[in-house]
């Protein structure tokens, strides 16, 4: 499954504990959107989460904060004008996942919507 997110895990050793280390390939359209990349990287973070293969890679509140934060940005400058479906969607996911949000995540999702 790893293989098919284009997720590589890589196992190293580093101080008497055994730490992952995950990369992802970006394809030449996600590149160029910040805004995708993050939403990518926090949907590859969920599959493992999900999958078992490494609690570390359980997306938190930050890392939901991060993709709804670059989802806002990406709207205020009109380069995007599905950010704010898209920032609802990643809401109702945390909410889902047990993860409670802030007030400042309700705040860029509504910031996401406006251009």
């Amino acid at each position: 499954a790893a293989a098919v997110l284009g997720i590589t895990m890589k196992k190293k050793k580093g101080k008497g504990q055994q730490q992952s280390k995950i990369s992802s390939t970006a394809t030449k359209k996600e590149r160029s959107s910040p805004a995708k990349m993050a939403e990518n990287l926090l949907i590859k973070m969920e599959h493992i989460s999900d999958k078992g293969n490494n609690v570390d890679a359980t997306p938190n509140i930050y890392s939901y904060y991060a993709v709804l934060d670059a989802l806002a940005k990406s709207s205020g400058n009109g380069s995007d004008s599905t950010a704010g479906i898209r920032a609802e969607k990643i809401l109702e996911r945390m909410i889902k996942r047990g993860v409670e949000p802030t007030t400042r995540c309700y705040s860029r999702v509504l910031a996401a919507h406006v251009k």
